[in-house]
């Protein structure tokens, strides 16, 4: 009995920014989905539940802190530039998409556009 229906491709893209790149997923027993994302370096997890919150308490997460998530996100440890954009950035939860995110400021979208063009 589906709640709802995602569209999951869009949710890595915002205003013709890019912020993931999902390439695989598996199914595990118990219904939890895992996602991986090579552009990010990591695996997403998404746990069945019964219980439907309005709100997510986000986070920074990841090896070195590119992840905004609502729970704990394992990445590789690596670093590239774009991550040191995210360093005054702000990780909240947007009620539109129903999804914790990066809030999008000029700032961010210039760090973001020179760092994927060097």
């Amino acid at each position: 009995n589906l709640e709802k229906i995602e569209d999951f491709i869009s949710g890595w893209q915002k205003e013709g920014i890019v912020y993931g790149k999902p390439v695989g997923i598996a199914l595990a027993s118990n219904g939890t989905i895992y996602v991986s994302d090579d552009q990010a370096g990591a695996i997403y997890k998404f746990s069945p539940s019964t219980n439907q919150t309005l709100t997510k308490n986000c986070m920074v997460t990841g090896c070195s802190g590119q992840i905004c998530s609502d729970q704990e996100v394992m990445t590789t440890c690596e670093y590239r530039e774009t991550y040191g954009c995210y360093d005054q950035a702000s990780c909240e939860y947007n009620e539109i998409t129903d999804q914790c995110e990066w809030t999008m400021t000029p700032e961010l979208s210039q760090c973001l556009q020179n760092t994927n063009t060097e």
